[in-house]
């Protein structure tokens, strides 16, 4: 009885977890491309393991430093140095809301039906005789029942709401999470 419900649960978040990681990792690589090829060809990113600036004696030919040789010609296209650029506070917060947005409305379908089930659970055990206007068995069951009743727009009911509570959640606690670790790197161990 104590652990009734958890499965519907674990399928709502287990999911949304998984998405946010992926969403999160690729829109990251992203701004980190986006952000070393808006940059001047002169700047020189800071990097989470060094933070320091690149000395002279690596400019390149053209007296511009070593990224004006190896700088990808398009945000879009894989820039091997990007990859270790920290973001500024700013664009880490719009990557992690733009990740947790991302990940709430792919997972909207799981988490309502799990949010029904609760409902539907605590209307049954309540003493006013309330109930709801749907009767699911389980996850599944639920699951299919939304999709025959309400169509794939009934999947999706509530995901505004969702996602204007999941993307100010997740954009500060990963960047929260990023400038820590970057403090810890810069100041703790800098030798990593």
């Amino acid at each position: 009885q104590l652990y009734r419900g958890y499965y519907a649960t674990l399928l709502s978040f287990g999911p949304f977890s998984a998405f946010y990681f992926m969403f999160y990792e690729q829109f990251k690589a992203g701004a980190q491309s986006a952000y070393t090829y808006m940059s001047p060809p002169d700047f020189q990113p800071l990097r989470p393991a060094a933070m320091e600036y690149a000395r002279d004696d690596d400019a390149g030919s053209d007296g511009r430093g070593a990224r004006a040789t190896n700088r990808a010609s398009s945000p879009m296209e894989s820039d091997p140095d990007a990859a270790d650029v920290s973001l500024p506070f700013h664009w880490l917060l719009a990557v992690g809301a733009a990740a947790g947005s991302a990940a709430a409305f792919v997972t909207n379908p799981l988490d309502l039906v799990k949010l029904r089930l609760q409902v539907q659970r605590t209307a049954k055990r309540s003493q006013t005789g309330m109930s709801t206007p749907f009767q699911y068995r389980g996850f599944w069951q639920g699951l299919r029942g939304v999709f025959e009743v309400e169509g794939v727009r009934g999947l999706f009911r509530g995901s505004v709401a969702r996602i204007l509570f999941h993307a100010p959640n997740y954009a500060l606690t990963i960047t929260l999470m990023e400038k820590l670790k970057e403090g810890y790197l810069k100041y703790v161990e800098p030798g990593i």
